[in-house]
């Protein structure tokens, strides 16, 4: 692919993961709604989950001129939580 193609292909990526994670809100939310909702603890790496999030906005971002930087430590930190729910 061209670096053009490869920009397209990538901004098709990140589109496809946004209306993924709009979605899942929606059925989160109709969960929480029905009262129908169990929490799953698991281990999860913030640093990993605060990446993949700044990278949904990352490409939105820079066609409006906004350059997105992050601040926080490189290694991995766990928290006990229910990812899913954290991601919401």
């Amino acid at each position: 692919l061209t670096g053009d193609e490869k920009e397209m292909a990538s901004k098709i990526y990140i589109s496809g993961k946004r209306l993924l994670h709009t979605l899942n809100q929606i059925l989160n939310y109709s969960e929480i709604e029905s009262g129908s909702v169990e929490l799953l603890i698991t281990p999860v790496n913030v640093i990993e989950l605060l990446n993949d999030e700044l990278e949904l906005y990352k490409i939105v971002a820079k066609q409006k001129g906004i350059n997105l930087n992050q601040e926080y430590p490189s290694e991995s930190v766990f928290i006990n939580s229910d990812e899913k729910l954290l991601q919401s």
